[in-house]
């Protein structure tokens, strides 16, 4: 590069010396040497641009649903349900109501004087009792609007008036009731899907073709982060809840019920021995032991 005036060429990152008749192409090559990052700046710069407008649109109106028409006839009744709702809630009495109860809908027959008030699933989560309906209804009645004095109001839930949610066992007489929630009788009760074969009695009594089901608690579940099985529960005095209430049920007290003549089912696997076959719809490689 003697006898020649170099040129200096400079960026932001480096700086090069170039010789004073450096070929065109070998310039703009040293260029872009230095300036790597003019054409990100640009791309960046077009991005910025787009972001700016796009906030400066003016937004779409949010279009908020009309609520439904609420008959006017049911604005008293309303408030008078709820209010007893609410001092349901205050006092706790005659029932502890779930939280979030709210009227669904109300059915008005101003020809057959009725009126139906359908509360959420909530209301459902309340144990019912004669007693408890009884007060419901007593509470609801003192605070009826004069119109309605003459009304049958029923109150609903799940679809099903509340005193259809009283179990039969609290029930006042055996007409009351459901005899949908009613077990079979003995001489149509179906043979249970098992039956142990080789018992030296066969009970005719006590537990004799009923079915139980019986959960042991939980087991094994793969978990998704670390890639391995664990149990569900944690350790708690060298041993796990998975593993505890199954120690004792299936050698003990799962035999006592089915030597008393019940059909007990269990969710879990109840055999213990380490060898199976897997047999099932989507084929099979031949190799099962």
């Amino acid at each position: 590069m003697s006898g020649l005036t170099p040129t200096l060429l400079k960026s932001p990152h480096r700086e090069i010396i170039l010789p004073k008749d450096i070929a065109p192409a070998e310039y703009a090559k040293c260029r872009q040497m230095c300036f790597p990052c003019k054409g990100m700046f640009r791309i960046a710069g077009v991005i910025l641009l787009l972001i700016l407008v796009q906030s400066c649109r003016t937004p779409e109106p949010v279009i908020t649903p009309e609520p439904e028409p609420v008959d006017p006839r049911e604005v008293d009744l309303r408030e008078a349900v709820m209010d007893m709702v609410a001092e349901v809630y205050e006092t706790q009495q005659p029932v502890r109501l779930a939280p979030g109860v709210h009227i669904r809908r109300i059915d008005l027959d101003d020809e057959a004087l009725t009126a139906d008030v359908h509360f959420n699933v909530n209301f459902s989560y309340a144990p019912m009792r004669p007693e408890t309906v009884d007060a419901l209804y007593e509470m609801l009645t003192e605070r009826l609007p004069r119109r309605y004095r003459n009304y049958e109001v029923t109150l609903y839930a799940l679809d099903e008036p509340i005193h259809e949610l009283i179990p039969n066992i609290y029930r006042r007489s055996a007409d009351d009731y459901d005899l949908q929630r009613m077990p079979y009788a003995d001489e149509i009760r179906p043979r249970p899907i098992v039956q142990r074969h080789g018992r030296l009695v066969e009970p005719d009594r006590g537990l004799e073709g009923r079915q139980i089901a019986l959960w042991h608690s939980h087991g094994w579940y793969f978990h998704q982060q670390k890639k391995r099985w664990e149990w569900q529960r944690p350790r708690l005095f060298q041993t796990a809840e998975d593993v505890l209430p199954m120690a004792f049920t299936l050698p003990y007290i799962i035999p006592m019920l089915e030597n008393a003549g019940a059909h007990v089912w269990v969710p879990r696997e109840r055999d213990l021995q380490h060898h199976e076959a897997i047999v099932d719809f989507d084929g099979s490689t031949g190799e099962s032991q």
